[in-house]
């Protein structure tokens, strides 16, 4: 039985203090709006918005864990190997285990995906042609100018 009510996300709370980090990273709906009526779109601009189908189930554990083996030690990574890859669930009375993803309705699941999509989405832009001219974890604008400015 967890000590208090913080001990049972102690692995939650070790990794988020990595996510939220990228220059794209919005915080919520609001931050998120405030960011679009920043924005001086022009014609001719390419608008395209992002969506992983079942985030949880395609966040591949072992990469994760090797993004993960950069900011842990041995013996912490060893535990969240354990968390990530021991999930089994029930279906009409027949277990089951998961073999794909992470666990759905495991509080590490949303930072776990947060923090391998980041990762994902750095390097994808870093190799992008043409560069985003701006860039969330939801909305990419492609300038059809080359820059994307923001209204003063």
């Amino acid at each position: 039985m967890p000590k208090n009510s913080d001990d049972k996300h102690t692995f939650y709370n070790l990794l988020n203090q990595y996510t939220g980090k990228t220059a794209h990273h919005e915080k919520n709906s609001f931050h998120f709006i405030r960011i679009l009526e920043s924005l001086k779109i022009k014609p001719g601009d390419l608008m395209v918005s992002f969506d992983v189908v079942s985030l949880f189930t395609k966040v591949p554990v072992e990469e994760s864990l090797t993004l993960l083996s950069q900011h842990f030690n041995k013996d912490i990574l060893a535990l969240y190997k354990h968390v990530l890859t021991s999930n089994y669930f029930c279906v009409d009375g027949q277990f089951y285990e998961q073999t794909d993803g992470v666990a759905m309705g495991s509080p590490l699941s949303p930072v776990i995906a947060n923090f391998y999509m980041e990762d994902f989405e750095t390097k994808a832009i870093k190799q992008a042609t043409p560069k985003p001219a701006f860039c969330t974890d939801m909305l990419m604008i492609i300038s059809s100018s080359g820059h994307m400015g923001k209204e003063n």
